[in-house]
């Protein structure tokens, strides 16, 4: 390092290892630093407070760090030029001066955040939230308490740190009997549903939190979703172009990466909903069991109950040859290679179920309907899930005479 003159090293200083969301940042940072060559340094703090923070930059200048994502909790404190040479990103917390940063549209989230709460008509709304020093944790607070208020709402409201979170949730909720409940993060929602479920079962308000991305649906909150895998990847890409280009003396740059927001789980509502159950034919794979784990979600929302059945390649081979217009089976999920052989002949073409159902497929990336839905101009499948097989060799295949002789 001393003699390139170059440590290739990137620091991260984040508010907590505790919470998922920064789990899923630095994640999907360290994974694109890695990418470029680049290794990475945690850093976080004891204890919260300017001169922990303070210790923990000077801690990465003389760990020889190039740049450094800062979640800083004193950014508006914070003056500029104070990390010297080492190039910084603030990321989430924006400081009060002009300074490379990256984050969310937090006022955007608190006001859609907010309308939606109106439109589920709710009037008691007890917001819980991190400091209101911080920038984002302001512009969140600051709109969505905005258009409550506006909207008639009652609101109350605590700020707490994850030390005291859930004495101060309690203390909150023990005076006050909301009809829904804000919270700023997952943590501080897990909680809240964890102390309402023990201390007041009768009154379950509704829990709307801002989260990271899930995969998967939670029954117990309204999330508000934002990437930060995606902010992660961001953040280290800017710091790296910073280090790579630092002789072009590039201006301070402000990203804000798109709030995901609400998403919908529920499928498309069906005209007439049959208490008949819909019976699912599958092969054997990953996708399969993901499917009959996800099937009682369909039938939440449509009091249809879904049969999975999960067969072997032969088997459902055996199966889709045999047979015919009395099947017991609604719904055939089939290898790509098979449409062409069995679409014809098993399959009802999907426009005679919903004449509206080609404009489901403007959503699919371009190209993808036109060799996995059609055969012979009729639209019968919808790609359901991307499947990818890889090949691994032994090395001794390739290198050892007895062996290749014999794989040949």
């Amino acid at each position: 390092m001393l003699r390139k003159g170059r440590s290739r090293l990137l620091g991260v200083i984040l508010p907590n290892l505790q919470s998922k969301r920064y789990a899923v940042f630095l994640s999907s940072f360290k994974s694109c630093a890695e990418e470029n060559n680049y290794n990475v340094r945690i850093y976080w703090p004891r204890r919260n407070s300017r001169e922990e923070e303070d210790a923990l930059i000077q801690q990465a200048r003389s760990d020889m760090v190039e740049g450094l994502a800062l979640f800083s909790g004193f950014a508006k404190e914070r003056e500029q030029g104070e990390a010297g040479p080492m190039k910084i990103v603030y990321v989430e917390r924006k400081p009060s001066f002009a300074a490379d940063y990256i984050g969310f549209d937090f006022a955007r989230a608190g006001e859609e955040m907010a309308r939606q709460i109106l439109q589920d008509g709710h009037r008691r709304v007890y917001v819980i939230t991190e400091s209101l020093n911080c920038s984002h944790t302001e512009a969140f607070y600051g709109s969505l308490t905005g258009v409550l208020s506006a909207g008639g709402c009652k609101v109350s409201a605590i700020q707490t740190d994850q030390r005291r979170q859930s004495q101060n949730i309690l203390r909150g909720l023990d005076h006050i009997r909301p009809d829904a409940v804000v919270c700023s993060c997952l943590d501080f929602a897990q909680d809240a549903q964890n102390i309402l479920a023990t201390f007041f079962q009768r009154e379950m308000p509704a829990v709307y939190t801002l989260s990271h991305i899930f995969t998967l649906p939670e029954g117990h909150f309204r999330k508000y979703e934002l990437n930060y895998g995606q902010l992660g990847n961001k953040t280290a890409r800017q710091l790296i172009r910073q280090i790579e280009h630092q002789e072009e003396e590039l201006p301070p740059a402000e990203q804000l990466v798109e709030n995901t927001g609400f998403r919908c789980w529920a499928p498309m509502p069906v005209s007439h909903p049959s208490t008949r159950p819909l019976n699912v034919l599958t092969l054997d794979n990953p996708a399969a069991l993901a499917t009959r784990q996800m099937a009682h979600l369909y039938t939440s929302y449509t009091g249809v109950p879904v049969n999975v059945t999960i067969s072997s390649y032969d088997e459902i081979y055996e199966i889709f040859s045999n047979l015919d217009n009395d099947s017991t089976f609604d719904v055939l999920r089939l290898d790509t290679t098979w449409l062409n052989w069995f679409a014809e002949k098993l399959l009802l073409p999907l426009d005679e179920i919903d004449p509206t159902i080609r404009t489901v497929l403007d959503d699919f990336l371009p190209g993808t309907p036109e060799h996995y839905s059609y055969v012979n101009g009729k639209l019968y499948a919808l790609p359901y899930s991307p499947s990818t097989q890889l090949m691994f060799y032994r090395t001794d295949l390739f290198s050892s005479p007895i062996c290749k002789r014999t794989f040949q």
